[in-house]
């Protein structure tokens, strides 16, 4: 899945992001479902994991964006 992800983001005419990343996400979830067996409770908790922690780093950008306009409109930087 790695290497389609690769492929489809870097060959001439490139699939955008906001739609290779979710599709490569399902194209593993269907490897779970039928080459391991993985029910599809675990394969959600897993997708809804995943989905969480990529919120941590958007969040923390978020803020140091915020803080830094914060001190430029009070004047204290």
């Amino acid at each position: 899945p790695i290497a389609f992800l690769i492929w489809m983001m870097t060959k001439k005419n490139a699939v955008p992001s906001h739609i290779a990343l979710p599709l490569t996400a399902f194209m593993v979830a269907l490897i779970q479902f039928f080459h391991f067996d993985t029910d599809m409770v675990t394969i959600s908790a897993y997708s809804v994991s995943g989905m969480l922690s990529a919120t941590t780093p958007i969040s923390i950008v978020a803020g140091a964006i915020l803080l830094n306009r914060l001190l430029y409109y009070t004047g204290s930087e």
